[in-house]
């Protein structure tokens, strides 16, 4: 009978040693403190945000990664990833555009006023945006810059609304296809090649590039926005003629990082050391309209 008791005495403070720094609390209680913490608990390290940086860094390394660290992730767009790390239900944001630019798009659309001097951005590199269409469509066949820079700012801002108003053998209406609002890829054309004109008020906005992928794979006239990282061979990349714009690639915390939080952020930049589509320096960008 004692050693039943010791041993239920050892069993009784193994199980309390991981509560021994936090407030001890039943799964099934109500405050928030604790619905908190048992959600943190069960993640690991909470990521939300861009896609891109999703496809390009964590995706391709899953394997590896969940090895490493225990973490979850969700590609939501780099708008909804700050706007996460901002409510506390993520630990780190990941976003392929200007942290500026997203925290100013979120205090207009919420009467907020989040400064840049709340965050810390770690930067991982920069990947090209890519420009892709159905392999059916006439373009897909042609040489070489068959479309310009400034031809697709026209299809981007509605001026051009079928093919052949951009030079194409093709009597269809364009489906323009891009990631929602808030998107890194979206964001940064917008800044550069659109001089922030708004997108043509019929573009079809999807939540994560492997949907734009098979919508224009699915469409023999749609054209679509990516990151060089995850164009598929379903589709078609197009070399349009005086267009080279990268975006960037970021990690972001609120302050400073966490020990465990600061772990994975380095685990990351390794990654993108290694991969051939990111590059650590920003390099020329060109856009001619």
């Amino acid at each position: 009978m004692r050693k039943k008791s010791s041993l239920l005495a050892i069993l009784a403070l193994i199980m309390s040693l991981p509560f021994a720094h936090a407030k001890v609390c039943k799964k099934d209680e109500k405050d928030p403190a604790c619905t908190k913490f048992y959600e943190s608990d069960a993640a690991g390290v909470r990521l939300e945000g861009s896609t891109s940086v999703f496809n390009t860094l964590i995706s391709p390394n899953k394997d590896d990664l969940q090895q490493k660290i225990k973490y979850f992730s969700r590609d939501t767009g780099s708008g909804r990833g700050v706007l996460a790390l901002i409510k506390g239900s993520a630990d780190v944001a990941m976003i392929s555009a200007s942290l500026g630019t997203i925290l100013e798009q979120i205090n207009n659309t919420r009467g907020s006023s989040h400064k840049l001097e709340e965050f810390m951005v770690h930067p991982l590199g920069f990947v090209e945006v890519a420009v892709i269409v159905n392999a059916n469509n006439p373009i897909a066949q042609q040489k070489a810059g068959a479309l310009s820079a400034r031809e697709l700012k026209r299809i981007l801002v509605g001026r051009a609304e079928k093919w052949y108003d951009v030079g194409v053998d093709r009597d269809s209406d364009i489906l323009l296809v891009t990631e929602s609002e808030g998107g890194g890829i979206r964001s940064v054309v917008q800044e550069t090649l659109m001089k922030n004109n708004p997108y043509w008020s019929e573009t079809r906005m999807l939540a994560k590039a492997s949907q734009i992928n098979n919508l224009v794979h699915q469409h023999p006239s749609a054209i679509g926005l990516v990151s060089s990282a995850q164009v598929k061979d379903t589709v078609v990349r197009l070399n349009v003629r005086d267009f080279k714009i990268y975006q960037s690639l970021a990690l972001v915390t609120r302050g400073r990082p966490s020990p465990e939080n600061q772990r994975f952020i380095d685990i990351l930049t390794g990654y993108a050391k290694d991969n051939p589509n990111v590059v650590d320096q920003q390099p020329d960008v060109i856009y001619k309209d």
